[in-house]
């Protein structure tokens, strides 16, 4: 994605006002009413959850939270702000353009140096493949349909595997049906409901995937 200058400067500003620094973890929740069934919900604590699994592991305390539902933020503070730095999405009442914000947020996410989403929601999707192409290999991230396989009732299932003959990884995505049931692995792929991210790792996540593989 690469912004007009207005936009741009609309971003740099938002970065500004808010205090944007590195390494940060971006937050995606969606919380607002489902009318679409586009993307499972989620209660805040579980990604909040997710997210000091992450600083346990990186030593990130700096996270960006940015919701359909703007009290979210200040959900993260009251819940988190004891061992983060929470850095708020800023309302866009003010935006020359009703899209301005919402491009912002997935500017920002595809900046973060780690992601806790959901891979059901197209704006999660759209978060992960701009970080997957500013920083050209597959973002460090956690997806809470995932981390439910229980509820996953509609949306995808998404696992990172190694390919021990090619040398390759790879992350495997299946559909699954609003019925409640994923199909396996094998008929995915011969319905066709089964595709493969062609990402590149860093060493360490081909290191965690093969051990896991084995």
């Amino acid at each position: 994605m690469r912004p007009s200058d207005s936009l741009k400067n609309y971003i740099d500003n938002q970065k500004f006002m808010i205090g944007w620094k590195r390494p940060i973890i971006g937050i995606h929740m969606r919380l607002g009413l489902d009318k679409n069934r586009e993307a499972q919900r989620f209660p805040p604590k579980y990604y909040f959850a997710e997210a000091m699994r992450i600083k346990k592991l990186f030593g990130v305390g700096t996270v960006f939270v940015c919701s359909d539902d703007r009290k979210a933020a200040q959900e993260a503070r009251e819940m988190m702000g004891a061992e983060f730095e929470v850095l708020p999405a800023i309302d866009g009442k003010s935006a020359p353009s009703p899209m301005f914000p919402v491009l912002t947020d997935i500017t920002l996410l595809g900046e973060a140096d780690h992601l806790v989403f959901t891979f059901s929601s197209n704006f999660g999707q759209a978060a992960l493949f701009l970080s997957a192409a500013k920083k050209h290999m597959r973002p460090s991230f956690i997806s809470m349909d995932d981390v439910f396989e229980g509820f996953r009732y509609y949306g995808f299932q998404i696992k990172l595997v190694h390919d021990s003959n090619s040398g390759l990884n790879d992350i495997e995505v299946r559909d699954c049906s609003i019925e409640g049931v994923c199909e396996s692995m094998e008929d995915a792929m011969k319905n066709g409901n089964r595709r493969v991210l062609g990402l590149a790792t860093t060493p360490a996540i081909q290191n965690s995937v093969q051990k896991e593989e084995l």
